[in-house]
């Protein structure tokens, strides 16, 4: 489930104030629609047909439909949360559209469909149904503005290269450990313009060995490493250096593959920054009043996820509580009897939990009271455990309660403003800050 991008806001389903209820079950090529037309009888059926994934039919059909509803109001359910579709139908004044999660129809077709029976036009016809009886678990569905909508794409799909190139990067590091490990002590960041250019230059061990030194003094000045002390403990490395292999059957592959990864990773590179640019570009529309800036830990990278998280409308979310369901920081408790488990939340989007956690995890350097609540929430037993990430989970959960505040009055965190009101409320994490006598008052 993917909600980053959307707003969507609780709202009553008045089914006066509609012509027509739409239940499309999309596909790539073909979508199935079910049609009902309002005021309708508890006993009617909606009509089932279908419509083709071309610009040109997509045209003809809204047109058709308006016309045949005279322009009134369509509630349309769609088991999509971003996509084509949606982006298309939401440019139309007339249309609501109600996003379905997969998970609750396929549900809701089992309740109904025990045999496990299943066809786009049934759940289409589904569609309709659970936008008639569950309306009230349902949101309507109005994009976010145009700065909001392309921060949140730059930032997933920069994140998406950043983990192509750490990949890449395993990889490269992987080949160098068979034949050139040399190259791995004199570098300790693979991805930096100098340790590519170094490697492309000169490959393998051999190759290296037979450069006069003032060649390579002159190549790390030329590159930005001018540190005598570093080019020194380096070239003293290469001239130490023996070869791990002389092997051609394993060298000149790796050369090769070393070589590639190289300008895959140089090219990951330069897209990774081009996002950036585009990003900071945005950055001072996504957070106008400063309020992801002043976070502490967030930097340059958290600033415009966060701030494309909550978006411009304040009245987006009715509580922190929503949007900590929404982006699966708050945990899911299963009873029955006398069972009772409390477990991660899954049904989110992973994206908008991996910013807040990773924010947490950032924090830590940065503010007292966060690093005082992650050791508050360690196990004390050397031998247990430890579940890091649990823990940065209920710490992000902390949060959001703080940033939506923020967000809400539109005022910077004050990290001393927020020790106090610990200290009044005499939080135990204020007792574990006296303990660790990290923060005097």
């Amino acid at each position: 489930m993917n909600t980053h991008n959307t707003d969507s806001k609780k709202s009553p389903l008045d089914l006066n104030n509609y012509a027509a209820l739409i239940g499309i079950d999309w596909a790539d090529q073909t979508h199935a629609l079910a049609t009902l037309a309002l005021p309708a009888n508890d006993h009617a059926e909606p009509e089932l047909s279908t419509l083709e994934h071309k610009t040109d039919a997509l045209i003809q059909w809204i047109s058709s439909v308006q016309e045949r509803f005279a322009g009134g109001r369509i509630a349309i359910a769609i088991e999509q949360r971003k996509g084509a579709l949606i982006h298309f139908l939401s440019a139309f004044d007339f249309i609501d559209l109600y996003p379905v999660e997969p998970l609750s129809l396929k549900s809701y077709r089992k309740a109904l469909y025990p045999s496990g029976a299943k066809s786009d036009p049934v759940d289409a016809a589904l569609l309709v149904q659970f936008l008639i009886k569950h309306h009230f678990r349902l949101r309507c569905y109005t994009p976010q503005s145009a700065p909001v909508r392309q921060g949140a794409q730059y930032c997933e799909d920069r994140r998406r290269f950043v983990d192509q190139r750490a990949q890449a990067l395993q990889c490269l590091t992987a080949s160098l450990k068979l034949f050139f490990p040399l190259a791995l002590e004199l570098f300790e960041d693979l991805s930096t313009s100098l340790a590519r250019a170094f490697l492309q230059r000169w490959p393998t061990l051999e190759e290296l060995q037979r450069v006069r030194p003032a060649t390579l003094r002159a190549f790390f000045y030329r590159h930005g490493s001018r540190s005598h002390q570093l080019i020194q403990y380096r070239l003293e490395l290469i001239a130490a250096a023996r070869p791990l292999t002389s092997d051609p059957g394993v060298i000149e592959p790796q050369v090769l593959r070393v070589k590639s990864l190289l300008e895959h990773i140089g090219t990951l590179s330069r897209i990774i920054a081009s996002y950036e640019q585009r990003i900071q570009s945005l950055l001072q529309v996504l957070d106008a009043d400063g309020i992801f800036a002043s976070l502490p830990g967030a930097g340059s990278c958290l600033i415009p996820r966060l701030a494309v998280l909550f978006g411009q409308d304040r009245t987006r979310f009715e509580s922190a509580r929503e949007l900590q369901l929404l982006t699966g920081t708050a945990p899911v408790t299963r009873q029955s009897g006398k069972k009772k488990l409390v477990t991660m939340r899954w049904a989110c989007s992973n994206f908008q939990r991996q910013s807040l956690v990773e924010y947490a995890l950032s924090s830590l350097r940065f503010s007292k009271w966060a690093r005082a609540f992650y050791d508050l929430h360690m196990p004390k037993d050397p031998n247990a455990d430890k579940p890091t990430y649990s823990v940065l989970r209920k710490l992000a959960f902390k949060w959001l309660r703080i940033i939506y505040r923020c967000w809400q009055t539109r005022t910077p965190y004050d990290e001393s403003t927020y020790l106090q009101s610990l200290h009044r409320s005499g939080s135990p994490v204020w007792q574990q800050l006296q303990q660790a006598k990290a923060c005097p008052l």
